[in-house]
């Protein structure tokens, strides 16, 4: 299970010049290394969420836009915890070769990290969105107030 999830992220991030990073994020951590951990940020943030806005907010005048808020807001949570989690995996790693090459500015390592944690939680951000809107098909069917919503 883990080689698959690490391969949906490498698919698309993977860069060889860089291995290190990617070798940290599948090595450490165990079963809970960090393409794991990406997974569960983007599958249970949205959820969550969007349990909470179907089950216990109570607005009697919610509309379209107030979704659409709700959904902005699960995109901009998980974009956070994905950046912030990710990026203490990777600057707080074990793996002295990586704290070297990091450390060590001829070797771009600091500079593709950076770039890597923007891009892997904006991807994480966007499939928590098709997450949400999914959840959302189905948690309208068993809620009380907000049956009309998303459409």
């Amino acid at each position: 299970m883990r080689e698959l999830i690490s391969r949906i992220y490498e698919s698309l991030f993977y860069n060889s010049g860089y291995k290190l990073i990617f070798d940290s994020l599948y090595d450490e951590g165990g079963i809970m290394n960090g393409y794991n951990t990406m997974l569960l940020i983007f599958l249970i943030t949205p959820i969550v969420v969007f349990s909470y806005f179907y089950f216990i907010y109570k607005k009697p005048l919610a509309t379209f836009m107030t979704w659409m808020y709700w959904l902005i807001g699960n995109f901009i949570l998980v974009f956070g915890i994905t950046y912030f989690v990710i990026r203490q995996r990777l600057f707080s790693t074990t793996n002295n070769e990586l704290l070297n090459a990091y450390t060590d500015v001829t070797t771009g390592y600091a500079s593709y990290a950076n770039q890597f944690l923007i891009y892997v939680s904006l991807y994480n951000a966007l499939l928590s969105l098709i997450v949400a809107f999914l959840f959302s098909i189905i948690a309208k069917h068993f809620s009380k107030q907000f049956i009309h919503l998303p459409f």
